[in-house]
């Protein structure tokens, strides 16, 4: 079984912004109900604050967390937008294009594949447009709305059946 998880709240957008307090407070309070899915190996974004998401688990549950790039946030364009929304809206309704100096769904679909292939029942920790992407690619939609609705924090799994979302 392969979950996915979006991180807890965070402070700001860098990749090393760590989590708000509320964040902090969320990724405790996840513990008990990732206890029970039997996760055995946990791949996390290189970002903080995806990292610090699982910590409290991985902690709880005796797993040592591995980073991948192959998790790291879509890369929307080469510098940050005011018009980030019209710009991912646009990526989406379009995979195959990219903003310039950024990469396209496509291309976050392309790195993805790297960790969608565990041999154990296993938890990657990533955000809202790499969920957006993939998921998509399991039958949920493809849409500015739908990578809108994913909190923070989500879970959700995915198998050749589809995509499932779970409540924390």
């Amino acid at each position: 079984m392969i979950y996915l998880l979006r991180h807890c709240e965070k402070t700001a957008e860098a990749a090393e912004a760590p989590l708000s307090s509320t964040g902090f407070k969320q990724a405790q309070a996840m513990v008990p109900a990732l206890a029970h899915l039997g996760i055995m190996r946990i791949i996390s974004s290189p970002f903080l604050r995806a990292q610090q998401s699982i910590l409290p688990f991985a902690v709880a549950a005796g797993i040592e967390v591995e980073t991948s790039n192959a998790l790291k946030e879509w890369q929307l364009a080469g510098e940050p937008r005011a018009d980030w929304k019209a710009v991912l809206a646009h990526g989406l309704a379009n995979p195959t294009i990219a903003a310039a100096g950024g990469e396209s769904a496509e291309e976050v679909w392309a790195r993805a594949q790297a960790v969608l292939q565990p041999k154990v029942p296993t938890l990657l920790v990533s955000h809202g447009g790499w969920l957006t992407v993939v998921l998509g690619q399991f039958g949920r939609p493809l849409s500015l709305e739908s990578l809108l609705s994913i909190k923070t924090p989500h879970l959700f799994s995915i198998s050749p059946e589809g995509w499932q979302n779970h409540e924390l």
